[in-house]
């Protein structure tokens, strides 16, 4: 009988020592998902703080970019005004419109995809 007590006492001592290691496992985990998640959120503010100064200097081209046309539509209707310098920096101001735009929307499809990974 002693025998048998002696073996539920062992058997219970190592069910107490699993336990308190599944707590302390428990424990790191929670604290490395902290941290992960603290992260994440970081990040996702800083792209956004990131895509509003990409939006702001998108506006800013594009307000060139209708000044620039306009001096165009001017200078085509006025002779002594025509030079091809001004319809290549229309045309300088357009692709970099175009690059920006793409950068922006590789950056939106990183965020979505970083929203569906959460």
């Amino acid at each position: 009988m002693e025998k048998i007590l002696q073996q539920l006492l062992e058997g219970q001592k190592q069910l107490l020592e699993g336990q308190q290691e599944l707590k302390q496992s428990i424990l790191r985990f929670e604290q490395a998902q902290n941290i992960i998640t603290s992260a994440l959120f970081d990040t996702a503010e800083r792209q956004i703080d990131d895509n509003q100064r990409i939006l702001a200097t998108l506006n800013r081209l594009e307000s060139k970019i209708d000044r620039i046309s306009l001096k165009v539509s001017d200078a085509r209707h006025n002779p002594l005004l025509q030079t091809t310098a001004t319809t290549y920096s229309s045309d300088f101001l357009h692709e970099g419109l175009k690059i920006l735009n793409t950068r922006l929307f590789n950056q939106e499809a990183k965020m979505l995809n970083l929203e569906k990974t959460k």
